[in-house]
């Protein structure tokens, strides 16, 4: 494959990438998180099951969601919370009993993963707002994913009679993607949850959805991630599905792989649980999440070109020398450590990459000289994005606009036409809007 077999320039043609259709920003008045373990959408807890639960699940685990109390949706209006369930990111599928707590025979056959029949729920459409996320952050490669405040994808669905999985509309940055479901990532990860029904459910599971692209492809902010995950979590919140945080990422997988041409979980579990997470395994899913400071600022840039995910996989070495995969070793476990103190200075100074960065720098015209922009202008670190081809810089709501202004400016200097982004970390993920 030629070098620039896998790179697209955005503006080539047709309407500009820095101009979208709409401008999808998650996370408004009434968002909420998204309740992972099993309970039809809107449905309310039954009476005595939250102490039942406490009693059987011991101590929280330390990987979990953030505990539920409202604050600030970042969008001047203060969140409204689910029902304050407990989802647990190590192991996989519902934490519970399925025939205790006193629930009657629709929330039996959910959490036994039959699902609810049509004729049991309300014939409306569930809006959900999966986030963007950087992954790898530099040296943590396949690992590491940050969850971005505003941009994301954002995914419409309601359940039919018809079984299977229709995408009726697609709205926004949706230059070429499919609208078969079947090689739609928001669609194979819908299908995927409904696989996973039993019963009577599992014959007649049928959802239409809406899906409004925020986040163009091969951008390297996790478009392919954000679609899947949103696919997934409606799917699960329409027939109330029992899968746990873990089977969702498995679900979702199921989509990203569609993208990337394997089975990568960093943006789709920062895209689902919010902050920042790790995953420790794929073989099995194994997540830890952490929250990150709101000072932090993260400066996307994406310049007016594309790259696959696929080509820039392709081109990493198969070999690297052991004093580059220390450093990486060392720069990743520093970034773990300043998201615990809640350092940003500390955070920005390990986003050192010394293996896969050199080798996709060359894929982006004018690298070295938006991320020196970077770093002069005040950012604490400066890396690629995922697979590029944007950049993020870590920086300060003081520093950020200064800092992405210089980087647009050097992307300039080199012919490209770019748009910039700032964003806090995005501590809550995926999340129903209506």
């Amino acid at each position: 494959m030629s070098p620039g077999a896998g790179l697209r320039r955005a503006y080539a043609g047709g309407r500009r990438r820095d101009r979208p259709e709409n401008d999808p920003r998650g996370g408004g008045a009434g968002a909420a998180r998204v309740p992972i373990v099993p309970g039809p959408a809107g449905s309310p807890e039954p009476a005595g099951a939250a102490a039942h639960r406490a009693r059987r699940a011991g101590p929280p685990a330390a990987a979990v969601r953030p505990d539920g109390r409202e604050r600030d949706d970042g969008h001047g209006g203060a969140r409204a919370g689910l029902s304050r369930l407990r989802p647990e990111i190590r192991r996989a599928g519902a934490q519970h009993h399925p025939r205790r707590g006193g629930r009657g025979d629709s929330e039996r056959r959910a959490a036994e993963g039959e699902g609810v029949p049509v004729t049991e729920t309300e014939q409306g459409w569930v809006k959900v707002f999966a986030p963007a996320s950087i992954a790898n952050l530099g040296p943590g490669f396949d690992a590491l994913g940050v969850a971005l405040e505003g941009l994301g994808d954002t995914i419409q669905a309601r359940r039919t009679e018809t079984p299977g999985v229709r995408i009726v509309e697609m709205t926004g940055e949706k230059e070429s993607i499919p609208a078969d479901p079947a090689q739609n990532c928001a669609g194979r990860a819908a299908e995927s949850v409904l696989k996973q029904l039993k019963g009577k459910a599992a014959r007649e599971a049928g959802l239409e959805m809406k899906l409004h692209k925020g986040l163009p492809q091969g951008s390297g902010l996790g478009s392919s991630a954000a679609s899947a995950v949103g696919g997934a979590v409606a799917a699960h919140l329409l027939f109330g599905s029992a899968l746990g945080s873990n089977t969702l990422i498995e679900a979702a997988l199921e989509g990203e792989v569609l993208a990337s041409g394997g089975r990568h979980a960093d943006n789709l579990a920062a895209s689902l649980l919010g902050g920042f997470t790790i995953v420790r395994s794929h073989e099995p899913i194994d997540v830890i999440r952490l929250e990150l400071p709101s000072a932090m600022r993260f400066v996307v840039v994406l310049p007016g070109m594309e790259i696959r995910t696929s080509y820039a996989r392709s081109v990493l070495p198969e070999m690297i020398p052991l004093k580059d995969a220390a450093g990486n070793w060392a720069n990743t476990a520093a970034l773990v450590a300043a998201v615990a103190r809640g350092n940003v200075a500390d955070f920005g100074r390990a986003v050192v990459d010394r293996i896969v960065e050199p080798v996709r720098a060359k894929l982006i015209p004018g690298f070295a000289d938006v991320k020196k922009a970077a770093l002069e202008t005040g950012a604490h670190g400066c890396s690629i994005s995922g697979a590029g081809p944007a950049l993020f810089a870590v920086a300060t709501a003081e520093t950020a606009e200064r800092v992405a202004l210089a980087m647009q400016a050097a992307f300039q200097r080199h012919g490209l036409p770019s748009r910039h982004f700032v964003c806090p970390p995005d501590n809550r993920g995926a999340r129903r809007l209506d």
